[in-house]
């Protein structure tokens, strides 16, 4: 067992209760609370559960990035975050973008308006398409923000009728659309 003077500030409950159990009742422990987390009301938990396919989805917070911090920077943000202004590294680095961000909001402003760039979430789907192909028209879209186009859309629909896609965020779209428009997205 850990003593708690030679060792201040560790939490002992857990560990010594988890040790009191046996391994069987530590399984049954576990699996009622995955049956919970993943809504399972009965039997085993399924080795399904761990697939990406039956989890909870995650809200899209954005796109993932990698970004190379020098170790003074590092150490910088590490101290800040063990200070608590700031929760986690992630936390200090949105906010910094976001600070960037305000700090040159008109020349953003003045950017999309001199773009004419759809600001935000631009989501097509087939009707959206079908009304541009019957309507004679084709798109040239300029989005500052998210391009999505839904998964009922086939790829001679849209090379039907998008003329060209500029993307300034990120564009989701199935592997085939994105493959038959590479030509058109700048």
């Amino acid at each position: 067992m850990v003593d708690k003077l030679t060792n201040p500030g560790r939490a002992i409950g857990g560990r010594a209760r988890a040790e009191a159990l046996s391994a069987e009742r530590r399984k049954e422990i576990a699996q009622l609370a995955a049956r919970k987390r993943w809504g399972s009301e009965s039997g085993d938990v399924p080795q399904s559960v761990l697939s990406s396919a039956v989890r909870k989805p995650k809200p899209d917070l954005g796109e993932k990035q990698s970004v190379n911090v020098p170790y003074v920077d590092l150490g910088h943000i590490d101290l800040l975050v063990s200070e608590g202004i700031y929760a986690s590294r992630d936390e200090l680095i949105r906010t910094a973008i976001r600070n960037q961000l305000d700090k040159h909001a008109e020349v953003v402003r003045q950017s999309v308006v001199r773009r004419s760039l759809d600001l935000g979430l631009r989501h097509l789907d087939r009707k959206t398409l079908e009304a541009v192909r019957d309507a004679g028209e084709r798109l040239e879209l300029k989005v500052l923000g998210l391009l999505t186009i839904a998964n009922d859309v086939d790829v001679a629909l849209a090379t039907e009728t998008i003329a060209s896609i500029q993307v300034l965020g990120a564009m989701q779209a199935r592997p085939e659309i994105r493959k038959a428009l590479a030509d058109r997205t700048r």
